[in-house]
C-alpha cells in the first residue's frame, strides 16, 4: 500500500511537470501576438479607425483578448490570463424565438390510423416478402391541414410541441392546451397537388426491412416563420408563398392571415398560453422578410418584399397601427429572400445588395445605404455567416467575421470595407496564435467570443 502511494505521488508530479512545461512555453509566449495583415484589395486607410477584438483561448486554462487596430499600419495589443484549472465554457444564451413550423413524420406504424403513416401501412400490406415497393401518394389524399410543429423559446426556458406526439396523447395540462390552441387557430390547408414518394421493404420472413421518402417534382409547401420576442409576447408571421411561387390556402387561419401575437404564462410550472391572436391583417401574397422590435421595444418593424423594393414598416405595440415605412428601392430579387443581421443602432439586409437602417432610440428609421453586393461579381468572396459583425460611421460599413480557410472560431479574421460606390478594401489578419499550441497544433485554439468592433474617427 506505500508502495503503491509512492508510485501514485510520483506519477501525479510527473504529470503537474508535464503540464508546466506545456503552459510555460504558452506563458513564455503571452504578450507575442503579432498580426499579420494582407491586402486582397483596394486601399487599408479605407479601413482607419476600425479595432477588432479577438478573444481566445486555449484548453480553457490560458485566454488571449488581442485588439487589432486597422488602417494604414495595423498594430495589435494583447491582454492573457492563465487559470490552474479548466474554466467552463461561456454558453451563448439562445436567442427568444417563436418557430412554427409544418412536419410530416415519415414511417411505418402498424397502429396508425391516419397521416402518412397510414400510407406507409397501406403500402406495407400490398409488398411482398424479401421485396420493396414504392409509390407516390398526394398529401391531401392522408391531411386536411398541415401537420404543425411549435418551438417557442423564452428569454427564461424553452419548449418544444409536434402534432405526432399530440396525436399520440402525449401531452396533458397546460401543454396539451397550449398546442392545441396552436392546432386550432392555425389551419392551413394542404395542397391538393402536393405529392411525395414512400417504398417500404420486407425482408424474407415479410418483417419490415426498411422505409424510405423522397420529393417529387410537384409543388410543395413549408411553413417558416419570422418573429421577434418582448418579454412573454411572442409576434410572428410566415409566408404564404408555396415553393413553386403559387399560394396556399390560408382561410382557414383563425382572425385571418397576418401578424400574430401570442402571449405566454406558467401554470403549475408549465409553459401555458394566455392568449393568441392576429394583430395586424396582410396579404397571403406578401413576402414576409423579417420581424424585429425597436431600439426600445416600443414598435414593431415588419420587413417586406414589395414590387422589387425592401420595406420597413414600423407598427406601435401599443395600437398596432402603422407609424412609418421605409423603403430601399430595387434591393429585393424576383423570388429572392434576404438575410437580416442586427447590431446596435442598425440593420444589415443582405440581398443582392448590402442595405443599411439606422434606428433611432424611439424607433425611426431610415435608408442610410445600399450597394450592390454579387457574390458572382465581387472582386473577393466574403460569406456572411450568422456570427458576422459589421460597424457602420454613417457612410462606411465594415464587415468583419472568421476567416473561411482558419479552423472553426479561430483568431484569423477578415475585415471588408464598403460605401455608397461599392467594395473599397477587403483585407485578411492572421494571428501568430493560428499557429498552435505549444506542440503545434490548433486542435483546442478557438475564438471564444463573437468578434467585437469598435469605431473611430475617419482621418
Amino acid at each position: 500500500m506505500k508502495r503503491s502511494l509512492i508510485c501514485f505521488f510520483l506519477l501525479l508530479v510527473l504529470a503537474a511537470g508535464g503540464s508546466a512545461a506545456v503552459f510555460s512555453q504558452v506563458y513564455a509566449a503571452r504578450d507575442q501576438v503579432e498580426l499579420r495583415a494582407e491586402t486582397v484589395f483596394g486601399d487599408p486607410a479605407c479601413a482607419e479607425g476600425l479595432a477588432v477584438t479577438v478573444p481566445v483561448s486555449y484548453a480553457g486554462q490560458a485566454f488571449w483578448e488581442t485588439t487589432c487596430f486597422l488602417g494604414r499600419e495595423t498594430r495589435a495589443e494583447t491582454s492573457y490570463r492563465f487559470f490552474q484549472t479548466a474554466q467552463p465554457d461561456e454558453s451563448e444564451p439562445q436567442t427568444p424565438a417563436l418557430d412554427l413550423g409544418t412536419e410530416l413524420s415519415f414511417g411505418y406504424d402498424s397502429d396508425a390510423e391516419s397521416g402518412i403513416a397510414l400510407a406507409y401501412g397501406e403500402l406495407f400490406e400490398e409488398t411482398g416478402p424479401g421485396s420493396e415497393r414504392e409509390r407516390v401518394v398526394r398529401l391531401a389524399d392522408y391531411y386536411e391541414y398541415y401537420p404543425l410543429t411549435l418551438y417557442v423559446t423564452l428569454p427564461d426556458r424553452s419548449e418544444a410541441y409536434s402534432e405526432e406526439s399530440y396525436v399520440r396523447g402525449l401531452y396533458k395540462g397546460a401543454p396539451e392546451r397550449l398546442f392545441s390552441a396552436f392546432r386550432d387557430f392555425f389551419r392551413v390547408r394542404v395542397l391538393e397537388s402536393e405529392t411525395i414518394r414512400i417504398s417500404v421493404s420486407k425482408d424474407a420472413q415479410g418483417r419490415l426491412a426498411g422505409v424510405g421518402s423522397a420529393s417529387t417534382d410537384s409543388d410543395s409547401y413549408g411553413l417558416w416563420p419570422v418573429s421577434a420576442v418582448r418579454g412573454n409576447e411572442c409576434y410572428f408571421a410566415f409566408n404564404a408563398v408555396t415553393q413553386q411561387g403559387g399560394t396556399v390556402d390560408v382561410s382557414g387561419v383563425a382572425g385571418g392571415f397576418g401578424v400574430y401575437r401570442a402571449v405566454f404564462c406558467e401554470e403549475e410550472g408549465e409553459l401555458a398560453l394566455s392568449s393568441l391572436e392576429t394583430v395586424y391583417p396582410l396579404d397571403p401574397e406578401t413576402a414576409i422578410l423579417n420581424l424585429t422590435l425597436s431600439p426600445d421595444e416600443s414598435r414593431l418593424l415588419l420587413h417586406t418584399g414589395e414590387d422589387g423594393d425592401y420595406v420597413i414598416t414600423e407598427l406601435d405595440l401599443g395600437t398596432f397601427e402603422p407609424v412609418r415605412r421605409t423603403a430601399a428601392p430595387g434591393v429585393v430579387p424576383e423570388g429572392g429572400g434576404a438575410s437580416l443581421f442586427e447590431e446596435e443602432g442598425f440593420l444589415v439586409a443582405v440581398t443582392d445588395h448590402l442595405t443599411v437602417f439606422t434606428l433611432a432610440p424611439g424607433g425611426d428609421c431610415a435608408l442610410a445605404l445600399s450597394v450592390p453586393f454579387d457574390y458572382e461579381n465581387e472582386p473577393v468572396f466574403t460569406p456572411l455567416l450568422n456570427s458576422t459583425s459589421f460597424v457602420f460611421d454613417g457612410s462606411r460599413l465594415a464587415v468583419f467575421d472568421t476567416l473561411p480557410d482558419a479552423a472553426p472560431r479561430g483568431p484569423n479574421f477578415y475585415a471588408a470595407v464598403y460605401d455608397a460606390s461599392g467594395l473599397l478594401y477587403y483585407g485578411t489578419y492572421r494571428s501568430s496564435l493560428s499557429l498552435g499550441s505549444a506542440e503545434g497544433t490548433t486542435g483546442d485554439m478557438r475564438r471564444s467570443a463573437r468578434l467585437r468592433c469598435a469605431q473611430g474617427k475617419k482621418e
